[in-house]
């Protein structure tokens, strides 16, 4: 039932984290940010952690973090806003839900800068 879930929301069995994953390994970035600390970020931070040691995590960011402070899976979660001033390769999108509404902000917050995007 659950990889049936998961089709309907990106066209594929596999797990959103795990597609995610490949994008990134596809895409050849050596810094990333992780947009998004729900169930799909809290699952794609270990993943990328253990399957592309190389990949340097720069930062997570929440929309959730401007008001309240928190952590995942060790990491301190910065508010949204602070894409516009983190250097990176690549926004991994780590949301279904809220795609629609995150990658217009993404889109605005890096405007001017050769940053991929990359999303299910």
């Amino acid at each position: 039932m659950l990889s049936k879930i998961k089709s309907l929301f990106t066209g594929s069995k596999e797990a959103p984290e795990q597609t995610l994953a490949n994008q990134v390994k596809a895409s050849a970035a050596k810094t990333l940010v992780i947009y998004g600390a729900g169930d799909i970020g809290k699952r794609l931070l270990p993943l990328l952690r253990s399957q592309y040691p190389e990949v340097d995590i720069v930062a997570v960011v929440d929309r959730r973090a401007k008001y309240s402070a928190f952590k995942l899976a060790g990491v301190e979660v910065l508010p949204a806003e602070s894409i516009a001033t983190i250097d990176c390769d690549a926004i991994v999108i780590a949301s279904v839900a809220f795609l629609d509404e995150i990658i217009p902000f993404v889109r605005q917050q890096t405007a001017g800068k050769a940053t991929q995007i990359i999303s299910v």
